[in-house]
C-alpha cells in the first residue's frame, strides 16, 4: 500500500508535471532515471538477497545476526556514497553528452541513487523480515511524501526542471536514510566485521550481472532509442513507461512482501503448504495488476496529460505486459535463490533476455518507432520468464504450480482485456469506467478459480 499510494500520487500529479516539463525534457529525465537505476545496482552490490537469506539462516545466533546486519549496513552507507562522488568526478567532463544533461544533473542523479541504496536496501529488508508494518509504513511515507513534496517545490514552484527533479530525489532519499536510522536503530557501538561482510558480498557477486541485465530490461530502452527517435518521442515513451511502471513497482512490492515465506521455506520445515498458497496468490495478483494497467492506462494518459503526450496511450498495455512477465519471473527465481540458495548462472538468462531486447530495439525501432520499442520490452521480459523458469526448475525448487487454476486466471484476463478493448467508448473518462468494470468481472472470476473449490455448503 505504501508503494501504491506513492505511485498514485505521482499519477494524479501528471497533469502538473507534464505541463511544467516539455516532452524533450521528460526524455532527458527518463535517461537520467535509467542511470539512477543502473548505478543503484552497482551501489547495492546485490546484497538484498544475501540479507534476506542470512537473516533467517542466522536466526538461532542473535548476536552474530546483529553483527552481520550492523556490518553490512555500514558497508551499504559508505561504499555507495564514496562511489557516487568518484563517478561524478569521472562523468563531469562528459556532461552534455549523456542525454544533454549537465554535470550538476549527473552528480545529483548519482548521489540520489547512493542515498536511496544506503537508506533502503538493508532497513526495508529487515522490516519485511520482522513483519514490522509500522516501521515499514514510516519509511515509505517519508520517501513518498518527501519525494512528491520536494518535486513540486523544485520543479513546479521554482521551475528548476530536470535538475530540480533530481535534487528533490536526493533530499528525499537523505530524509529516508535518517528515518531508517531511527526505525531500524543502528548499533553505534557495534564493530565492523569485514570477513562477515565480504562473505555476504561474495555470495551476492554472481547476482550483480543478473540485476544489471534486469536494469537493461527495465530502463535501458530509453538510452538505446534516444539516438533513434526525436526528443519529443523519447519523452512520450518515457511517460508511457512511467505510467506502466506502476505495475513494476507493485509486483516488486508484492514480491517483497512474500520474500520471507520463500526464505523460510529454505530454512524451516512445514512451510510447503503456506508456500503453495503464496505462489498461487502471487500469480493471480500479478495477472490482475497487469490487466488493470492495460485496461485503464491508455484512457488515463488522455485524461491526465496534454495532447502532446497522448501518443503514449497505446504503448502502456505492451509495457505493462512486460512488467507482468517480470512479476511472474520472481516466483521461480525466489524458489531457486531464497529457497535453495542457488544463484550462479542466473545472470546468463537475464543477460540473454536483455540482449534480445536491445537487439530488437536496434532492429525494429528505426522503422516501427516507439511502438516497436514497447513491443520489444514485452518480448524481452517474456524471454526472461521462460529462461529463468527453465533454469530454476532444472534442479530442486520448492515452488509448485496448480496449472489448472493458472490457466483459468490467464484465460479470464485475456478475455477481459479483449472485451474491454472492444467495448471502450471514445471519451477517456467513460473508457476508464468501462475498463474498471471489466477488471471487476475478471477479479470475480479469478477469486472463483482460487477459492471456489474450497467453498462448502451444508443443508439443514
Amino acid at each position: 500500500m505504501g508503494f501504491t499510494i506513492q505511485r498514485a500520487i505521482g499519477l494524479l500529479l501528471l497533469p502538473v508535471y507534464t505541463r511544467a516539463i516539455s516532452p524533450a525534457e521528460y526524455g532527458t529525465l527518463g535517461v537520467l532515471i535509467a542511470v539512477y537505476g543502473g548505478v543503484g545496482v552497482l551501489f547495492s552490490a546485490a546484497l538484498e538477497t544475501s540479507i534476506n537469506r542470512n537473516y533467517f539462516q542466522l536466526a538461532k545466533e542473535p548476536a552474530r545476526q546483529q553483527e552481520y546486519l550492523d556490518s553490512v549496513w555500514r558497508f551499504l552507507v559508505v561504499y555507495p556514497l564514496v562511489s557516487s562522488v568518484v563517478l561524478s568526478a569521472v562523468a563531469w567532463p562528459f556532461a552534455g553528452e549523456i542525454a544533454h544533461a549537465d554535470g550538476e544533473e549527473i552528480a545529483l542523479t548519482l548521489v540520489a541513487s547512493a542515498l536511496f541504496v544506503a537508506g533502503t536496501t538493508l532497513p526495508l529488508t529487515v522490516l519485511r523480515a520482522r513483519h514490522d508494518l509500522r516501521g515499514y509504513l514510516w519509511m515509505t511515507a517519508v520517501t513518498g511524501i518527501g519525494t512528491v513534496g520536494l518535486t513540486l517545490v523544485f520543479v513546479v514552484g521554482l521551475d528548476l526542471g530536470v535538475k530540480g527533479w533530481m535534487a528533490a530525489a536526493a533530499l528525499a532519499n537523505a530524509a529516508t536514510l535518517l528515518t531508517a536510522l531511527a526505525v531500524v536503530p543502528w548499533n553505534w557501538k557495534g564493530s565492523f566485521n569485514w570477513p562477515l561482510t565480504w562473505t555476504a558480498v561474495v555470495f551476492s557477486l554472481p547476482l550483480i550481472p543478473h540485476l544489471a541485465s534486469h536494469w537493461a530490461l527495465q530502463v535501458a530502452d530509453r538510452g538505446v532509442i534516444a539516438g533513434m527517435v526525436s526528443g519529443a518521442d523519447l519523452g512520450v515513451y518515457t511517460l508511457a513507461a512511467n505510467i506502466a511502471s506502476v505495475v513494476m513497482m507493485l509486483v516488486i512490492a508484492l514480491n517483497q512482501a512474500f520474500v520471507p515465506t520463500y526464505a523460510r521455506a529454505g530454512a524451516e520445515d512445514g512451510v510447503q503448504e503456506e508456500l503453495d498458497r503464496v505462489v498461487m496468490l502471487q500469480i493471480a495478483v500479478v495477472v490482475a495488476l497487469t490487466l488493470g494497467a492495460a485496461l485503464t492506462g491508455p484512457p488515463l494518459v488522455e485524461l491526465l496529460t496534454p495532447a502532446s503526450y497522448h501518443e503514449a496511450a497505446p504503448l502502456v498495455p505492451w509495457l505493462a505486459l512486460g512488467y507482468g512477465f517480470l512479476g511472474l519471473y520472481f516466483i521461480p527465481m525466489n524458489g531457486a535463490t531464497l529457497g535453495v540458495g542457488r544463484r550462479t548462472f542466473a545472470w546468463v538468462a537475464t543477460a540473454i533476455s536483455a540482449g534480445i531486447n536491445i537487439g530488437l530495439l536496434f532492429l525494429l525501432v528505426p522503422t516501427g518507432g516507439i511502438t516497436a520499442a514497447a513491443v520489444a520490452s514485452a518480448a524481452g521480459y517474456l524471454v526472461l520468464l521462460v529462461l529463468i523458469y527453465a533454469w530454476a526448475h532444472a534442479r530442486h525448487n520448492p515452488v509448485r504450480y496448480e496449472w489448472r487454476k493458472v490457466s483459468v486466471i490467464v484465460a479470464a484476463a485475456l478475455a477481459a482485456f479483449a472485451a474491454g478493448t472492444a467495448t471502450a467508448p471514445e471519451g477517456p473518462a467513460a473508457a476508464t469506467a468501462v475498463g474498471i468494470a471489466w477488471f471487476v468481472l475478471f477479479a470475480i472470476a479469478a477469486a472463483g478459480a482460487l477459492y471456489g473449490p474450497r467453498v462448502r455448503f451444508r443443508a439443514g
